[in-house]
């Protein structure tokens, strides 16, 4: 009977919601407990199996999973609750960790994995709508919102590739009704037992018997108190038993305290006058103003060099880079042909050194400019490029609050062709606009994290981000094809700045395909040109016929 049990190993175990895993599971007859965190044991996990372990780090990841059948990961939140970490230090931490745990997950053999998130992501929405696992979440910039919000993005990115199934549980504030006191009646409580029931029910239910289930896959449940008082309810569903609704079968969450006792009387009354998209429109509009100075991140790199001369002639720039000029051009040689050589321009421009994951020198630098253009990117390293990609972003974001910068050029890879569940590498015509599928290329999914992050941004603040995608950069004297989806150098900083200069957006968060006119008609090419008014000049005719 021993070798029959379920090993289930849960992280974040320093988070209360850990705290009431250990008190109500425990170890039993049909599976053994595994804790795991940063830091030491804490006191209600004396006695139980511990281990220290930093989910950043691929090798304790590894060894954390050896033996192990479920996972339930708590960390995404309980980081954004510590009080002694940096904010960009928990987006790090979180983003990193989810990639790393589930890319181990896929290769050990772990058949699932459960995320704990939260219902806070749909905080805006009146409580008289029916909101279900079907509807979109609304995060605001706040640090726990996108802890959650990340996780899952992550989460269900990587299970596109593999065979790992993947359960997120959104959980309402669990609470203690032992601990409330004479706390007045919360919509948004859910009970620690009834959240307890929830985690068991994820770990426990066949994914397969879902509606359409054909594989392992993502699936979204809401953990939230039963009853009509609920901010959010269990049993709301659009007339189909869809594959991710928590009261329905094979999930069937029943919980049990809906707080009844603490329930005001009479019912307050919701204000149904308002209209629903001015509901979700609550935030902290930044207005815009005409655009004179532009820090440019990332302006060492051919594309930031490129960049710097396009505007150097009509704004006013500031280059901002890790790398110097001069140490940039340490790493050039006469090989690269005509790419871009870094340039260090004249006064009255100006150059920092900025580390992107450096949230002080990141906001600095964007003081006294109107707008933002980014070009940092790191491809190979793990930490790097979380710290570059995403928390670069994450700290963007914050820069632009800060200084009430609205425009923000984003840059990044398309990221629709990679194989995978869900990929478009079959497609034609495939629009910019189509959902990205980053799966688990760790490039294109750190990006992927950090455009999230800034759309999130974006809606919240009202700003004007148009995030320009590219797939091949490529030099006139290049010798070599190019895929049906690239563009010079100079016709990439012609295009920043087109979407610099742009009146207007639709919305305050837009992708761009940026390549030169093609006749393979395997990408929708025209966005760009429509909305931005960009052409490239550059024909690239020779590197695609005789």
């Amino acid at each position: 009977m021993e070798e029959s049990r379920l090993n289930i190993l849960v992280t974040g175990a320093h988070s209360d919601l850990g705290r009431h895993v250990a008190e109500a599971l425990g170890d039993r007859d049909e599976h053994s407990l595994r804790f795991s965190d940063r830091g030491e044991r804490p006191l209600w996990l004396a006695g139980k199996n511990w281990t220290e372990a930093d989910l950043t780090q691929p090798d304790q990841v590894e060894q954390l999973l050896d033996g192990v059948d479920k996972v339930l990961h708590l960390e995404a939140l309980a980081l954004a609750a510590q009080p002694d970490m940096m904010p960009s230090e928990a987006v790090y931490r979180n983003t990193c960790g989810v990639y790393n745990l589930a890319r181990g997950a896929q290769m050990t053999g772990v058949e699932r994995l459960v995320l704990a998130s939260s219902l806070d992501l749909f905080a805006r929405l009146p409580a008289h709508w029916q909101v279900n696992e079907m509807w979109r979440p609304r995060p605001t910039p706040s640090l726990s919102d996108l802890c959650c919000w990340t996780a899952e993005l992550s989460l269900r990115e990587t299970v596109r590739a593999g065979s790992l199934l993947a359960v997120c549980l959104r959980f309402a504030n669990v609470v203690d009704p032992a601990t409330l006191g004479d706390q007045p009646y919360n919509p948004a409580w859910v009970s620690a037992a009834d959240a307890v029931h929830g985690i068991e029910r994820a770990l426990l239910f066949d994914a397969a018997r879902t509606k359409n289930a054909t594989r392992p896959d993502w699936h979204v449940f809401h953990i939230t108190a039963p009853g009509p008082r609920s901010k959010i309810r269990v049993t709301h569903t659009t007339g189909d038993e869809e594959r991710s609704i928590s009261s329905v079968s094979p999930f069937s969450y029943a919980p049990k305290d809906g707080f009844q006792s603490r329930w005001p009387d009479p019912e307050p009354s919701p204000d149904r006058s308002v209209r629903w998209q001015d509901a979700v429109a609550e935030g902290d509009p930044i207005p815009g103003r005409p655009i004179r100075k532009v820090v440019i991140f990332g302006s060492s790199g051919p594309m930031g060099s490129a960049t710097s001369r396009e505007l150097a002639d009509v704004y006013t720039v500031r280059q901002s880079d890790l790398r110097s000029v001069a140490e940039a051009l340490t790493s050039w040689s006469s090989g690269m042909g005509s790419r871009p050589q870094p340039v260090q321009l004249e006064a009255p421009h100006e150059f920092r050194r900025v580390d992107m994951g450096d949230t002080q020198q990141v906001v600095d630098a964007c003081a006294g400019m109107d707008a933002i253009i980014n070009c940092s990117v790191l491809r190979p390293e793990l930490h790097a490029a979380f710290k570059v990609n995403t928390v670069g972003a994450f700290n963007i974001g914050l820069g632009a609050v800060a200084h009430r910068i609205r425009r923000i050029v984003q840059t990044g890879p398309f990221q629709q062709m990679d194989p995978g569940y869900g990929s478009y590498v079959w497609d034609y015509d495939i629009p910019v606009d189509a959902p990205c599928r980053p799966l688990d290329y760790l490039y294109h999914h750190t990006k992927y994290l950090g455009q999230e992050i800034l759309r999130v941004f974006a809606e919240y603040h009202e700003l004007e981000v148009p995030v320009m995608l590219f797939w091949r950069l490529a030099a006139l004297d290049e010798p070599h094809q190019i895929p049906p989806f690239a563009v010079t150098y100079e016709d990439s900083a012609r295009s920043l700045r087109a979407a610099l200069e742009a009146l207007s957006l639709p919305s305050p968060y837009e992708q761009f395909h940026v390549s030169v006119d093609l006749p393979h008609r395997r990408f929708e090419l025209g966005k760009a040109k429509s909305l931005l008014g960009f052409e490239a000049r550059d024909q690239l005719d020779r590197h695609w016929m005789d």
